[in-house]
């Protein structure tokens, strides 16, 4: 059995570090599924004030252990957290529903088969994203911008794997696939894959991008990036990482 603190939110970078220091058969232990979820309880203070518009978004992990592990990855705002300021915290539980309450999943993957992710793979991931976050930005570099960063890339690095048994929605499946770009994703997954609305969300979504991405140019590796632009990058770095 892993032998991690559960309850309690950790830093990223502080399980990163316990995961590194345990047995090499609980750092092969797999994640059998990774979830985007977002706050849907009517009485959550972001929701009422955007009007439905926004709310908090977090990933969730299984790790396939004896029993079941779940992970919860949020990116906790712009306040410094456990003397950290880049605020990735993650928290652990037996309990599924205890990490989720008031809340609703709305794009993931999952393959209980080996040939996915390991735990030694997914701490590197989040130390990746440590290193790639500057700060916190409302705008950009929010919680759902670590959200779908983190889901992208597993989803693109596992692919065939996620493809043998879930990859939902449809929007999430085109994407792994290659058939379109990150920003459609999104477009597709937010709208249900309307025709009509994912169009225009996705054309708002490149322009907005593309208006970050100019303006903070000169900030050189601290820029803002296209999507694809930033999966690719995360890409890269993670398959220069040795993991088991």
């Amino acid at each position: 059995m892993l032998d991690l603190p559960q309850g309690n939110q950790l830093h990223t970078l502080q399980f990163a570090k316990l995961v590194r220091n345990a047995h090499e058969t609980e750092r092969r232990l797999p994640i059998v599924a990774m979830d985007a979820y977002k706050v849907t309880e009517a009485t959550d203070f972001l929701l009422n004030k955007s009007s439905g518009r926004y709310s908090h978004h977090f990933i969730l992990v299984e790790i396939g252990d004896e029993p079941p592990i779940y992970a919860r990855v949020d990116f906790q705002g712009h306040n410094s957290f456990r003397g950290d300021p880049i605020a990735h915290s993650i928290t652990l539980s037996d309990d599924r529903a205890s990490l989720t309450p008031g809340t609703t999943s709305f794009a993931g993957v999952s393959n209980s088969s080996p040939g996915g992710p390991t735990l030694d793979a997914f701490a590197t991931l989040l130390e990746i994203m440590h290193r790639r976050t500057p700060r916190y930005d409302v705008l950009s570099r929010n919680c759902l911008w670590l959200t779908e960063s983190i889901l992208y890339a597993t989803g693109r690095r596992y692919a065939e794997h996620w493809r043998a048994e879930r990859v939902a929605p449809l929007g999430l499946q085109r994407y792994i696939d290659g058939v379109i770009k990150a920003t459609r994703a999104v477009a597709e997954i937010y709208t249900d894959n309307h025709p009509a609305k994912s169009v225009l969300l996705d054309a708002g979504l490149k322009v907005v991008r593309g208006l970050q991405w100019f303006f903070t140019h000169p900030a050189g590796n601290s820029r803002i990036r296209y999507p694809d632009e930033e999966i690719q990058e995360i890409l890269e770095e993670w398959e220069n990482e040795k993991n088991f």
